[in-house]
């Protein structure tokens, strides 16, 4: 039988408005996306807006965001665990806002967990070079904007 008690579990923040302690621990029933992580990679890929702040050169990066789940299926209390810049992290961020999860369960109830969530941006550049003045360089990533990695 499972045990997430508090004084076995790592305590990770309280939040706000309930007080309520969430613990980091291993659950019969961990908090999921509807459609699994492949649904939630498609939601991500498709709902992503290219910010202004990206520059126009190709470059691949890597971000990390934590955040909790609550007992009402919502997202909430984000933080940058690997910043990757560009305002890219913030619009990270704005989707899984707009997500619905199934809560984590346990013994009954809904309660509270932890996730993180590693991605990587990927972008060409936006004007294709000159093949009659230099050689066309291959970009340092392949040609898609978004990779959200399953941990």
């Amino acid at each position: 039988m499972l045990s997430c008690l508090p004084a076995h579990s790592q305590k990770i923040k309280q939040e706000k408005e309930d007080d309520i302690p969430i613990f980091k621990c291993i659950v019969p029933q961990p908090a999921t996306f509807p459609g699994g992580d492949k649904a939630l990679h498609r939601f991500i890929d498709s709902s992503f807006v290219q910010p202004d702040a990206v520059p126009d050169s190709a470059f691949c990066k890597k971000g990390v965001v934590k955040f909790v789940i609550d007992k009402n299926g919502k997202a909430c209390l984000f933080e940058i665990e690997e910043c990757l810049g560009y305002n890219c992290d913030e619009e990270v961020i704005r989707i899984l806002k707009l997500t619905k999860w199934k809560p984590a369960l346990y013994e009954g109830r809904h309660f509270n967990e932890t996730k993180r969530l590693p991605y990587i941006i990927m972008f060409e550049r936006s004007e294709p070079i000159n093949s009659n003045t230099s050689p066309r360089s291959e970009p340092a990533c392949p040609p898609q904007t978004l990779s959200v990695i399953s941990e």
